[in-house]
This record gives C-alpha cells, sequence and structure tokens, in this order.
C-alpha cells in the first residue's frame, strides 16, 4: 500500500513508552496507512537497546537515532529526512497523546472535499484540561496572539500534520517552540486551519524535559515569548 502520509515521533529518554506506543501503532493498524519515523533524540536512557530490539520486529516503521542533542525540534528536523511523503506531521511520544487521534487525522486526509495539494494545517485542540495547565496556555497564547498579531490557540496542541511542500519552505527552529513557528506561518500563508480535539493525559512513565515544575512552564512560556518576538522581526 502506497502511503502518502509521514509521521515522525521523536523520543528523547522514553525506554518506558516506547514498546507500548508501536503497540498502539499497529494494534490501530496505522503502521499501513502512515510512514512512521521514530527518533531516538540523543536518549541517555536505554532507549537506543528498545529501538534495536523494535527496529528487527517492524520493518515497516523506521527507527532512527540522532545522537546531537539540540531539542525536541531538531529531533523532527532529523526525522524529516528519512520521510518523502505528500503529507507529513508530528506527535509526542510520551503517551499523553492517544496514537488514535491519528485515525481523525486519516479520515480528514481522505475526505472527498480535503484538497490535499493547497496548504493546511491539521492541529490538535486540547479539551477537558486542567485549570492551571488551561490556563498557563491561554495567557501565553493570548501574549504570543499579541506579538505576533495573529489569533493563536492552543499552541503546543498535538499532532501536527501539514502539506509538506509548504514544510520544506520554512526555516524550522529546533526547540519546542517550532510549533509556535510552523502554527504562525501556517497562518500567515492563508493555509486552511483544520482543528480536531484530543485529550491529553498525565505522563505515566519518563521524565518531561520541561514541565517538571510551575518555575519550569513559566520559563517555557517566556522562551516561546521571546521567539514569537525573533518570528515577528522576521
Amino acid at each position: 500500500m502506497s502511503k502518502s502520509i509521514g509521521c515522525i515521533i521523536s523520543c528523547y529518554n522514553e525506554e518506558n513508552n516506547i514498546i507500548k506506543l508501536v503497540d498502539n501503532i499497529v494494534e490501530l493498524n496505522l503502521n499501513k496507512k502512515i510512514n512512521f519515523v521514530l527518533v531516538n533524540n540523543a536518549s541517555t536512557d536505554n532507549t537506543k537497546k528498545v529501538f534495536e530490539e523494535l527496529e528487527s520486529k517492524y520493518a515497516d516503521i523506521k527507527f532512527v537515532t540522532n545522537d546531537t542533542d539540540k531539542g525536541w525540534g531538531y529531533g523532527i528536523r532529523f526525522g524529516l529526512q528519512f520521510i518523502n511523503t505528500n503529507i507529513v506531521g508530528w506527535t509526542h511520544s510520551d503517551l499523553q497523546y492517544e496514537m488514535k487521534d491519528l485515525t481523525k487525522v486519516i479520515d480528514i486526509i481522505n475526505n472527498e472535499s480535503f484538497e490535499k495539494d493547497k496548504n493546511f494545517l491539521i492541529k490538535g485542540n486540547r479539551v477537558n484540561r486542567k485549570f492551571f495547565d488551561k490556563f498557563v496556555s491561554f495567557m501565553m497564547q493570548i501574549l504570543c496572539s499579541l506579538i505576533l498579531k495573529k489569533n493563536l490557540k492552543e499552541i503546543n496542541a498535538q499532532p501536527v500534520f501539514v502539506n509538506n511542500e509548504q514544510l520544506k519552505n520554512f526555516n524550522l527552529p529546533d526547540g519546542l517552540e517550532m510549533d509556535l513557528y510552523v502554527y504562525y506561518n501556517c497562518i500567515k500563508n492563508n493555509s486552511k486551519i483544520i482543528r480536531l480535539n484530543v485529550i491529553q493525559h498525565e505522563r505515566n512513565f519518563g521524565t518531561s524535559s520541561w514541565n517538571t515544575s510551575l518555575v519550569s512552564k513559566i520559563q517555557l512560556s517566556l522562551k516561546f515569548l521571546k521567539h514569537a518576538i525573533k518570528i515577528r522581526n522576521g
């Protein structure tokens, strides 16, 4: 079966999540419909060993390793070189987002009215969030929207899928701010924005590289605001 959709999943110290992640992909038969590239993004745990074990078991899922720790966005960029599909996207590896959300993406793309060759952005919209998490995200999106003069909502929500030709024209950043950059540029280019409701669950295993405390959330928000200013200034 020819696959027109590619999905990159960047994994940093997710050794306890990866097997279940892949099991979910296979159980939903997503590996037959989507070209998956899983990136070991400079992990310091046993992710590389887990990748080696899975690589021999699943020939239709690509497992690659990036040894340079430059950030989550860099892991996505690294994975992009292994994908040549018309539509590309990404989601997180920590199981906070369900793999079945990707079935919604497939349904959108396979709809007869969907224009695959036009510029578009398919992006998650988180629902049923805790008040504090929702408040922090809301304040960040208000400030980023004011800086960039665009109506930005649920900036970091996953998954994200775009036209590959459109993405090739973007100068993707290395960090978590990549979602902001892609979202803003899609709106700027008059792309069709399609949002799908998703639930972000609590993390069961592993440790977030940024979401560890109130201070870390504030620091990340400040980084996003700085990057929004850089984007505005060209």
